[in-house]
């Protein structure tokens, strides 16, 4: 019996193509991602910029990867905002992530481990627009 709850451990963020690459420690169910479950955000302080998901798309199936689509709204809202997701570097990072524990589920139907405001998780790669 399962009683590991996924967690995601790292996230690949492609602002040129809309898309970014979530990385669990398990198998999740793609069809069970909701992303405005979802939210980025400029830092890890408290005062952060922070943008909640609407929606997307799922375009990468089941497994420990998967990838998803932003949809053409929430990119052009990320684009908009000039403090969030424009640059990585050692310096400069500007995206990160948080995530609800009903987001994402694994084939068993647990659910993912939050990521709060409090402890975002860090982009570990950044494709400019």
């Amino acid at each position: 019996e399962d009683i590991h709850r996924p967690m995601l451990i790292e996230f690949l963020f492609d602002l040129d193509e809309g898309q970014m690459v979530l990385i669990f420690t398990e198998t999740v169910n793609a069809s069970s991602v909701d992303l405005t479950g979802f939210a980025l955000l400029s830092s890890n302080d408290s005062d952060a910029t922070t943008y909640n998901l609407t929606g997307g798309d799922v375009i990468v199936m089941d497994g420990p990867d998967i990838m998803v689509e932003f949809s053409t709204y929430d990119l052009n809202e990320i684009k908009l905002l000039s403090e969030l997701a424009t640059g990585f570097n050692d310096i400069t990072n500007n995206t990160y992530l948080t995530v609800e524990s009903t987001a994402v589920r694994d084939n068993e139907g647990i659910t993912v481990v939050s990521i709060t405001k409090d402890y975002p998780l860090r982009a570990t790669e950044f494709i400019s627009d």
